[in-house]
């Protein structure tokens, strides 16, 4: 899926149109991008892949629980600013956001494997996410971006 979704990024205009949203909307609008229509593909196509994953989540565990993907928040945060994107905006791939959930997933499993428990792996995902957001700012700092 995040392949497909990669190519459908890079390839089509509406994926560029998605990146010059992000970047700065009001450049975009003077483009000549419809803002809103770009807004409303991308959290409809959120809501879908939300939706499919939470119907994956919930036939897994063969139970509908509303605290099922509580902790889920965190490591999407994480994985998203581990993989390179911006909590600034306009800055990122999606190929980045995979390989930083793929590394979220196999610290998860390990942590998991080490017994540790989800108390502790919750605060190392939070120490992991502000040293991302860190190094970031740092990374903006010296390019002398602001």
């Amino acid at each position: 899926m995040a392949f497909v979704l990669h190519v459908g990024m890079v390839r089509t205009r509406i994926g560029r149109y998605i990146y010059a949203v992000g970047g700065n909307a009001v450049a975009a609008r003077l483009s000549g991008v419809n803002v809103g229509r770009s807004i409303i593909l991308v959290f409809m196509t959120s809501g879908a892949l939300a939706s499919l994953s939470g119907i994956l989540l919930s036939a897994r565990v063969s139970t509908g629980d509303t605290n099922l993907g509580g902790n889920f928040v965190l490591q999407s945060i994480t994985a998203g600013v581990l993989g390179g994107i911006s909590l600034r905006g306009g800055e990122g791939s999606l190929i980045g956001a995979a390989l930083g959930a793929l590394f979220i997933a196999v610290l998860s499993n390990g942590m998991n494997l080490e017994n540790i428990s989800s108390y502790y792996q919750m605060i190392i995902l939070g120490v992991l996410l502000v040293l991302a957001v860190l190094a970031e700012q740092v990374r903006m700092m010296l390019s002398g971006r602001r």
